[in-house]
């Protein structure tokens, strides 16, 4: 008998990238369709469920397109989940890691349209299978990305947000959508201690005991997050997440990372180095972020089993994580003697044309770190300002005139550069583009377009300009600090304005073999004969 469903086996997240990109979409609906089956019928854990759509987690920019066109193909459940999911990746792509009131006002636009949208597909998909688990955390990504909005009374009354008590209703000894749950509670994100230890409580006797001491491992590593990035106490960070190490074992590489904070460099790298030995081709084996870049730092002067480092990261980027792509970059500066090891500037190129903006400036250092030419230089702060990196950005409008020459950009482009670095966080641009708005400059026309002008400014451009004071001023921007940049660059540019200059007198050669005429004709005429 022809069986729709043969034994599963889960494909990388690479794997299922390359089928997307290759226009593979009836292939990938029945290896989901079989997925979400096996999920159904028990036979499936939801850990590898969600593993199985890793990939669409990427916040690869070009990825969009061709999921877009899976969805208006297929309109399928798995391209509904995967659409979601990567719109959701790309919300934290444009909010990025740090406390929303540093995020950049592009950047808190993009993340509201893409969260927006994750939402809405996220809904459209709930109709379509029995179990839509994994629909129902995507709503839950998206709540957390908003901040809670639970009160204790809420908790204590069973109030829940409705993808948690649909959720559960359909999965009801899911961890995953326990754990979601339980991040939003955090202090940071508008919960409480109080928040937490109360829900975990409501727990014991729901979940197995194994699950239940996942979830207090978790409490007592989002206290030693909070201790250390919020109450500055690293050493008290390192006593919650070693409490939590000790209920859930795969928190060490977190345990590390605190470790870095109280500068126990030599043990925190131990730790890292003896996981990645351990778990070395392990493609599913993950190490937090901020983990692998404070060992990246600690690798700056080499290490002799670095390449562990070099393999695990190449994994997690081929697999599709954008930081990955960039800190294998990193870790590249130092693996000249490695072989096989691609350049950095491949890597950061990579993650440019992805969207990931912060690769710009280290692609220009990179080029200037290598002795490489002013000409690379400029060609990469023009391709970083065209990606709209702020810092590429700033540093093209401070030397406008040669890129304008190199690149023939119109006049009035510099200050389209100028906005997409205050746009974009960039404080030194804030601080110029606020000066030129309250001079009367420039104006902020309604298309978007600054533009510049002559005369008093408007009611607008001086609330704009406020605006952009305040942040910048509120993220402690010191003048001394664009100075720095704006001089360095100068410097660097230097060259390739004297080269401009000599090539552009030799553009104008008959006007100089006319003047040198006019000198020597001159000069025969005052030593002639009637005058000697």
């Amino acid at each position: 008998m022809f069986d729709p469903f043969p034994p599963l086996q889960l494909m990388r997240p690479v794997e299922i990238i390359d089928k997307l990109r290759s226009d593979a979409f009836e292939e990938l609906d029945r290896y989901f369709n079989q997925v979400q089956h096996s999920y159904e019928q028990d036979q499936l854990s939801e850990e590898d469920l969600n593993y199985a759509f890793a990939g669409f987690d990427s916040e690869a920019q070009t990825l969009g397109e061709k999921l877009g066109s899976w969805i208006n193909q297929s309109g399928s459940y798995a391209a509904h989940v995967a659409l979601s999911r990567w719109f959701l990746g790309q919300a934290w792509l444009y909010r990025g890691g740090s406390t929303f009131n540093e995020v950049s006002d592009r950047g808190r636009r993009g993340m509201q349209y893409h969260l927006e949208q994750a939402e809405g597909c996220a809904r459209a998909s709930l109709h379509l299978t029995q179990k839509p688990l994994l629909s129902f955390l995507v709503l839950a990504g998206v709540q957390h990305t908003h901040g809670n909005r639970l009160s204790v009374e809420d908790l204590q009354a069973g109030r829940y947000a409705d993808w948690y008590l649909e959720g559960i209703r359909i999965a009801p000894a899911s961890l995953k959508l326990r754990q979601r749950l339980l991040g939003t509670l955090r202090t940071e994100w508008g919960g409480s201690d109080q928040h937490m230890l109360m829900y975990i409580r409501s727990q014991e006797g729901v979940l197995s005991q194994a699950d239940h001491q996942k979830l207090w491992a978790q409490f007592h590593e989002q206290m030693a997050h909070h201790a250390y990035f919020f109450q500055k106490n690293p050493q008290q960070a390192l006593e919650y997440i070693e409490y939590a190490v000790q209920l859930n074992p795969a928190l060490q590489d977190q345990r590390a990372f605190y470790l870095y904070g109280l500068n126990r460099n030599t043990e925190a790298t131990d730790i890292l180095m003896q996981l990645l030995k351990k778990h070395d081709g392990d493609v599913r084996f993950f190490v937090a972020q901020s983990a692998t870049a404070s060992l990246l730092k600690e690798l700056e002067g080499g290490h002799p089993d670095q390449e562990y480092v070099y393999r695990y990261l190449k994994i997690q980027a081929q697999d599709g994580d954008l930081e990955a792509v960039v800190q294998v970059g990193q870790l590249s500066e130092n693996l000249s003697s490695l072989e096989g090891a691609e350049s950095p500037a491949y890597w950061y190129e990579k993650a440019l044309k992805e969207g990931k903006n912060r690769a710009g400036a280290l692609l220009v250092f990179h080029v200037l770190r290598v002795g490489g030419t002013i000409e690379q230089m400029m060609q990469h702060v023009y391709q970083g300002a065209e990606a709209r990196n702020a810092y590429c950005c700033g540093v093209l409008y401070e030397n406008f005139p040669l890129y304008q020459k190199n690149f023939n950009l119109d006049e009035r482009s510099k200050y389209k550069y100028l906005l997409r670095a205050a746009d974009a966080g960039d404080n030194a641009s804030r601080m110029e583009l606020a000066r030129l708005l309250k001079a009367g400059r420039v104006e902020l026309g309604e298309d978007g377009v600054v533009r510049p002008i002559r005369g008093k400014p408007t009611a607008d451009s001086l609330e704009y300009a406020e605006h952009l004071e305040g942040r910048a001023l509120a993220e402690g921007y010191k003048t001394s600090k664009g100075e720095k940049r704006k001089k360095f660059f100068a410097g660097v540019h230097q060259k390739q304005k004297a080269a401009i200059f000599i090539l552009g007198g030799l553009r104008y050669w008959w006007v100089l073999l006319l003047l040198l005429w006019v000198v020597l004709r001159a000069c025969s005429i005052a030593t002639g004969p009637e005058n000697g």
